[in-house]
């Protein structure tokens, strides 16, 4: 009989609790809902047999569908820290799944899908976090973001390819901004002409499309030593002007220039001192044709002399625009 009274107080308890977490079923409060159900399994555990054991059944699967709908309810609006909170819910759902017996396997199914759309939506809601983070400046709380998104990657199975990528190109974001001030340094170097300083800073950022396009410009701007040379046999400077070295170039070209010209109006004036010697050597006043003899040689070997130095700027200003190319090339662009 004491059985008996103990079997029907267990039965009455135990439909109350039940009502209890039906009432529930259709709110928000989760962890109420949640406690009831753990209290009414203490109740009537899912050991009982029989009638009993698929009435715990039936409240277990009703309470992890209200678990599923408060969890997708919450995707549509939540940001990272509540899909996280949503996440740890689902875990707990995992508890109620054990207990819904023939149930178990569609809910199990349906527990892992919520779980991995609730990693997809946390890891999309870091990212967007990120962002916004990194266009107010905040550069180190954009990281920040980054770093819990990819924890979460880490654990999505399968991996997400779509996720993957859009991480990298935020995280690839957020580099290119903290490196923005080395590309202003950079850029105002290039414009001063310091060229070395801006491609080592270029260098540091290969990783960034500015930073190998910073490189590329620099170093189109080598000289090649062989066309240095090259242009200098043609005229002595301008192999200088192709290695931006115009003042040498502007020396080299004028000395040429200038000595050729002087030598060709001395030859010329030493024809026309020979003509004068002719004339008075025709007349017989061998003084004046010999003055006049002086100077037509005086003039020719001047000249001549000309010629050799405007020879010997030809032939330096070939290794001397080779060199320049080279000084050019190490000193200014930093390229060896």
């Amino acid at each position: 009989m004491l059985e008996s009274e103990s079997a029907a107080l267990l039965d009455a308890r135990s439909s109350a609790q039940r009502d209890v977490v039906v009432g529930l079923l259709n709110g928000e409060d989760t962890q109420a809902l949640g406690a009831a159900f753990r209290e009414y399994l203490a109740i009537r555990p899912e050991a009982a047999g029989g009638a009993a054991r698929a009435e715990v059944q039936d409240v277990a699967v009703r309470v992890c569908e209200a678990y599923f709908a408060r969890a997708r309810r919450s995707f549509a609006t939540a940001n990272a820290q509540d899909v996280e909170a949503v996440s740890a819910l689902l875990q707990e759902a995992e508890g109620f799944v054990a207990v819904s017996g023939e149930a178990e396997s569609r809910l199990s199914a349906e527990l892992e899908s919520l779980v991995y759309a609730s990693q997809e939506i946390a890891v999309d809601r870091h990212l967007q976090e990120s962002s916004a983070l990194r266009s107010r400046g905040d550069l180190a709380g954009a990281l920040g973001e980054l770093s819990a998104a990819q924890a979460i990657l880490e654990g999505l199975s399968p991996p997400s390819t779509r996720l993957a990528e859009a991480h990298a190109a935020e995280m690839l974001a957020c580099h290119t901004a903290r490196a923005e001030p080395q590309f202003v340094e950079a850029r105002r170097l290039e414009s001063e002409g310091d060229f070395r300083g801006a491609r080592a800073i270029y260098i540091r950022h290969l990783a960034f499309e500015e930073g190998h396009a910073g490189v590329e410009r620099i170093e189109g701007m080598r000289a090649s030593p062989q066309r240095a040379r090259r242009l200098s046999a043609l005229l002595p400077g301008v192999g200088q002007f192709y290695a931006h070295r115009r003042f040498a170039g502007a020396v080299e070209a004028l000395v040429f220039i200038g000595a050729l010209t002087a030598g060709a109006l001395l030859m010329r004036s030493s024809n026309l001192a020979y003509q004068n010697f002719e004339t008075w050597a025709r007349v017989g006043d061998a003084g004046r044709a010999d003055h006049w003899l002086q100077v037509s040689r005086r003039r020719y070997y001047s000249g001549m002399g000309l010629f050799g130095g405007a020879s010997v700027t030809w032939a330096v200003s070939l290794g001397s625009a080779a060199g320049g190319a080279r000084r050019w090339n190490r000193f200014r662009l930093g390229i060896e």
